[in-house]
């Protein structure tokens, strides 16, 4: 079993594409179509089996009828998503988010996942969070994403295909 698509809540979606695309480095999936107009929401591949869905918040309800949910389901009930990555990658990442102003917040390391324990963690806002004055993690939002170096349980690096966690 693997997570095939995790759903974002986002106020804009052009602005949030941008930002996995050009920011994380996702591969676009669908944005053709949702700049023209033939698809209601663009998403970002993460994986060969995973994609992320940017779908416009302000479609919050809709969504939550059609999926039978009750207060809080098809809302806000994430508190991060987990991106795991190799070490190449999570300083290419690190390196992008300075050249966007953010600074991420440290997550620490041996943090728990799917895979075992992470080397090195941090947590990042995509463009539509709020800041906060101490400059951490916004608790509870569906808009922070968490990036881990990961190595495996024999303390090997784990270059392998990116995953996403939702937690």
């Amino acid at each position: 079993m693997n997570i095939d698509h995790v759903v974002l809540w986002v106020s804009n979606q052009k602005r949030s594409l941008d930002f996995f695309v050009n920011v994380v480095g996702l591969e676009p999936v669908r944005a053709r179509e949702f700049l023209e107009g033939s698809a209601g929401f663009p998403s970002v591949r993460v994986s060969e089996m995973t994609i992320i869905d940017l779908m416009d918040k302000s479609k919050a309800a809709s969504v939550r009828t059609f999926t039978g949910g009750r207060d809080g389901a098809g809302g806000t009930l994430v508190n991060h998503v987990c991106l795991s990555m190799g070490e190449a990658e999570y300083a290419a990442l690190a390196t992008r988010l300075a050249e966007h102003g953010q600074e991420p917040k440290d997550g620490g390391s041996s943090a728990f996942g799917a895979r075992g324990p992470a080397e090195a963690s941090a947590y990042f806002h995509t463009p539509t969070a709020p800041s906060t004055s101490n400059g951490g993690s916004a608790s509870g939002r569906y808009d922070t994403i968490r990036a881990r170096n990961h190595c495996d349980s024999r303390g090997f690096r784990e270059p392998g295909p990116r995953k996403v966690r939702a937690a």
